[in-house]
């Protein structure tokens, strides 16, 4: 079954106000869940719910900058808090239909 997984994708750091477009922007991919192979420990996450908590801005910074958090990568999926349903799993304590919380984003957990 191939379904959409759309993403956030940090496409440049901002010296302001992030824009739409210019520093972010929102990618439709998809993904063919039947066919999807995990490695050992993995999981496959449906989000439910992501949050885009004022914090995220100061993940957009350059990665020589520290702080109490690590920075995003340009040119890599954005995450956040989230909770999501476990989808297909290969890791002992996790199984089909489990929710979950944690920092997610619209990719699967351990490839990004």
């Amino acid at each position: 079954m191939v379904v959409s997984n759309k993403g956030v994708l940090f496409k440049a750091i901002p010296t302001g106000h992030p824009v739409i477009g210019e520093h972010f922007e929102v990618v439709d991919r998809t993904i063919d869940i039947e066919n999807f192979k995990l490695g050992e420990n993995e999981l496959l996450l449906k989000n439910a719910y992501i949050s885009l908590d004022p914090y995220i801005r100061e993940r957009m910074r350059e990665p020589h900058i520290e702080s109490y958090i690590p920075p995003f990568h340009v040119g890599k999926v954005m995450v956040g808090d989230g909770t999501s349903v476990v989808i297909k799993s290969t890791h002992p304590q996790y199984h089909e239909g489990d929710i979950v919380a944690g920092f997610t984003a619209f990719i699967p957990i351990g490839r990004g």
